[in-house]
């Protein structure tokens, strides 16, 4: 069995947020949030093999935002034809395993809609991350 851990070729831990976020912007992707806010960090084996620029940047900070979307407790709708999570803490701050996906969240907020990984993500009552299954293309 595989862990998050299998797939990396160099681990970190940073101490701080900025020093987090510096990381990923480097190649690295969030493996962790521990209680202690300590942000565990890994550089996927592929990410010595692209350049950090162009389409291969867009597509690492594309993938890093699904992962992190992926770590909330989403809840299914009623309906079944979605899920909910809260993006903001009680104190409207955004949730500390979503900060390396703050500019993800922030053109969600201006767009109103995002296509990622396929999902459609939406912002509904300023609090909660809304996601649905993206419709497939028929051709």
């Amino acid at each position: 069995m595989e862990t998050p851990y299998s797939g990396m070729s160099e681990m970190r831990e940073a101490a701080t947020l900025e020093e987090a976020n510096r990381l990923l912007a480097q190649g690295f992707v969030l493996v962790k949030v521990m209680e202690r806010m300590v942000y565990v960090v890994g550089l996927p084996k592929e990410a010595r093999e692209t350049t950090p620029q162009g389409n291969g940047r867009d597509g690492k900070a594309a993938a890093s935002n699904a992962i992190c979307l992926d770590t909330l407790s989403w809840t299914k709708f009623s309906n079944g034809k979605g899920e909910w999570a809260f993006f903001l803490r009680p104190d409207d701050a955004l949730l500390p395993e979503l900060e390396p996906a703050r500019e993800f969240i922030e053109s969600l907020k201006r767009e109103k809609e995002a296509s990622l990984e396929g999902w459609r993500y939406r912002i509904s009552k300023e609090r909660f991350l809304n996601r649905f299954p993206a419709q497939k293309e028929v051709k």
